[in-house]
């Protein structure tokens, strides 16, 4: 078949229960596709299932379907708290060493993953940054861009056989607009998170080094006006199966060579899902089962070297209509929420 204009907005879950993408073409099938993540962490371990779409649509969530972790732990079913969105119930976290699988049930049709062992150990990072600003040419002509970097420096365990994985994810507060009245009422709070770079996939395998100490560059991220309130970064260290990291690998693939007439068809890019019934059905998506260490810094507007420009700040000469729609309702914020993560 045919390669076409179609993609397929790939969910990545995070873990204060966000959904970030990756965008990359797909054939012109539409495929089932399930993501989840299972962690040792206490926090919400979630899975999304959802139909891939055409090319700057989002993936249409999968309402209703029946999701069941199964582990040497027991089997725990999983409840749907918005479409497409499945939170496993009665499990904070998984055990190092346990094996654990996945199972969908998407109408008459059975998903399975297979079976992925939670690693022994994973490494421990010291994240930082740095501050750099750049001229990029666009369709509106040359500009200064303000640029955060996010570096971490790890130290890993005496292992030659481990397979590494590296997530950003950020956190902030979002001042709405503070309209003046009587009683000096403040807006409601607006908390929001989302993927740094989520089309940036940083792997490593441990064979290839020589040291148990790294040194990387893992995002970069565009200073704006988000960053005038406390803004966090947490850099989550996955330790991950071999199968898991080939995944990521082929992906990572895909993303650099999008566009060339020799790409590899990235429907070929298929992770551990299978229908038993029908072993030739496509199922896109990885059931990555991971044990991760996090670090996380943060920043407040008097330590970003740049000038911020007012963005939601109340203007008496301003109409109302005229401020973004997202000064006015958090909701309007993308992954905006009035509630914080837990450690915020």
């Amino acid at each position: 078949m045919r390669a076409s204009s179609l993609s397929l907005l790939f969910p990545i879950i995070l873990f204060s229960t966000c959904i970030g993408v990756i965008d990359f073409p797909v054939n012109e099938v539409s495929y089932v596709v399930i993501y989840g993540q299972l962690t040792n962490l206490d926090e919400p371990q979630l899975i999304q299932v959802s139909r891939s779409s055409s090319r700057g649509k989002p993936p249409q969530p999968i309402s209703g379907a029946q999701v069941e972790l199964i582990s040497s732990q027991g089997n725990f079913n999983a409840v749907e708290i918005k479409p497409g969105q499945y939170l496993i119930q009665g499990l904070t976290g998984g055990i190092p060493g346990q094996s654990y699988s996945l199972s969908v049930r998407v109408g008459s049709r059975t998903y399975r993953s297979q079976v992925e062992t939670m690693p022994l150990s994973v490494g421990v990072d010291s994240a930082y940054h740095t501050f750099s600003d750049e001229s990029v040419i666009s369709s509106d002509g040359k500009r200064l861009v303000r640029l955060i970097y996010v570096h971490s420096k790890s130290t890993l365990p005496n292992s030659n056989n481990l397979f590494l994985r590296w997530e950003v994810e950020e956190n902030y507060y979002f001042d709405l607009t503070d309209f003046p009245d009587p009683f000096n009422t403040p807006p409601p709070p607006c908390y929001a998170s989302d993927r740094v770079n989520p089309q940036k996939i940083n792997l490593i395998n441990t064979a290839a080094l020589t040291k148990n100490q790294i040194d990387q560059q893992l995002v970069t991220r565009e200073i704006d006006f988000t960053f005038k309130s406390r803004h966090y970064f947490t850099v989550r260290q996955l330790s991950i199966s071999a199968n898991c990291h080939s995944y990521w690998a082929r992906i990572r693939d895909v993303l650099a060579n999008r566009g060339s007439p020799f790409d590899t068809p990235p429907a070929t890019v298929i992770g551990n899902f299978t229908n038993p019934d029908d072993p030739a059905e496509k199922v896109l998506g990885y059931f990555e089962v991971a044990n991760v260490s996090i670090n996380r810094f943060f920043l407040v507007p008097g330590w970003i070297p740049f000038y911020l420009e007012p963005y939601c700040e109340y203007n008496p000469d301003k109409p109302f209509d005229k401020y973004p729609a997202i000064c006015l309702d958090c909701s309007k914020l993308p992954n905006g929420s009035g509630e914080p993560p837990p450690w915020f």
